[in-house]
This record gives C-alpha cells, sequence and structure tokens, in this order.
C-alpha cells in the first residue's frame, strides 16, 4: 500500500521555513486539560511555568513539572463562553516539548481530544526530532500538511508496506468514517465495533499505522 502526502521538493535552509500543520493526540495519562473540554475551541491562550529541576530518576516528573494554565473560549447557542483551565505538567504532556525546540508553535483548533497546530522549524530534522520526542511521551502524531516557504510543495509517495493487512483496514475504515475530519464524523468504539474488535484494540492498530506513516514520511 502507497500513501501520497505533501512533502517539500527542497529541504534545504536556502528554500526558506518548513511549517507543518500536525494533527497531535495526548496520551490519556497527560491530563491535559484542554482536551478533556469535550468540546471544539475556538481560541487558545497558554501560559506554562517554568519546568522545576526535581524531576524524579526514572524521567517521571508528576506535579514537579510544572504548571500549564490555559484560557479557553468556545461557542454555544448563547454565545461564547470562556472557561479558564489548569493542570499540572506531567512526563506525557506534549507542549514542553516544542520548548525543546527551535520552532514556532501556534493552535489552529482544539476538538475532543486532538490539538492541531502548524510548527515552523528550520529543516526537516528538526521537525523529524518533533514527532519522534512527541512519540517518545506516547502522542499519537499526523503530519496533515507540509509547506516550504511561500508555496505547498509537491506530492511525494510515501511507502507503507509495513503497515499490516489489519492495520490498514482499521485506518481505511476511519478515513471513511470521518474519524480524522475536525469535527470528527466518528469515534473509538463505533470503530471498534465494525471490527468487531475491543475499542483498546482498535486504537493499537491505528496508533501502529499513524506511526508508521510519519516515519516514512520524515525518512530520508
Amino acid at each position: 500500500m502507497s500513501q501520497s502526502a505533501h512533502s517539500p521538493s527542497d529541504t534545504g535552509s536556502t528554500a526558506g521555513p518548513l511549517r507543518a500543520r500536525l494533527s497531535i493526540t495526548p496520551h490519556v495519562s497527560s491530563g491535559c486539560p484542554v482536551v478533556r473540554t469535550d468540546r471544539s475551541i475556538d481560541k487558545f491562550t497558554q501560559n506554562l511555568k517554568p519546568q522545576r529541576t526535581d524531576a524524579s530518576q526514572d524521567g517521571g516528573c508528576g506535579s514537579d513539572c510544572g504548571e500549564c494554565h490555559a484560557e479557553v473560549t468556545f461557542g454555544s447557542d448563547s454565545g461564547p463562553k470562556h472557561r479558564y483551565v489548569t493542570s499540572a505538567v506531567t512526563a506525557r504532556c506534549i507542549c514542553p516539548v516544542f520548548e525543546q525546540h527551535d520552532c514556532i508553535t501556534e493552535i489552529n483548533t482544539i476538538s475532543g481530544d486532538s490539538v492541531v497546530m502548524t510548527v515552523t522549524v528550520q529543516s526537516r530534522d528538526e521537525l523529524r526530532s518533533i514527532v519522534t520526542e512527541l512519540q517518545a511521551v506516547e502522542a499519537r502524531v499526523s503530519v496533515e500538511r507540509l509547506v516550504q516557504g511561500d508555496r505547498s510543495a509537491a506530492i511525494t509517495e510515501i511507502e507503507t508496506g509495513a503497515i499490516t493487512d489489519k492495520q490498514e483496514e482499521a485506518l481505511e475504515l476511519a478515513v471513511a468514517s470521518g474519524y480524522y475530519e475536525k469535527p470528527r464524523g466518528t469515534d473509538l468504539g463505533t470503530i471498534a465495533a465494525e471490527l468487531d474488535i475491543s475499542e483498546s484494540a482498535a486504537s493499537q492498530r491505528l496508533n501502529a499505522a499513524e506511526t508508521k506513516l510519519v516515519k516514512a514520511f520524515l525518512a530520508d
């Protein structure tokens, strides 16, 4: 199986900055307060308090990683609603990943359990590192669009032969059902029921396929 995706024809510095539109689903244990609002967010303002240096030796940090504060605005029948949310920054939070890199981030939308954002970097290597570190904190990452300089890049073919038949079946069902749309046209439980498997198994198949696609997309 192969899949087409936007990819820059020239990743050198002379081509200008690289902008990637990413859809990121933080791990459920991250405790992200923003994706737990159960509604699409129209406006998002966030502040991360500096991380402390007393993280545990095993890499986990719990409440010692700092705090996340955010104001979100979402629409309702009676007009815009504002909510202030806060939580501890944990070892599986996605936001600290971006603070470790030379990049510019812009939140496009937050819908359900996913954050869609545009990340501007100087090179594909920087983007590859960001995606790898997001996956290391067990976030699901999909590259929706990639633009080099002022124009959209050429279409390239991604070899996805490593995806198994079961993973491909789950991925094709998810796409056809609108699982990757914003807002989503279906949920994981419905996909699992269609495949006659558990919700956990459906999540694992999709996550495995998405990871292989992203790695193939960013491969040299």
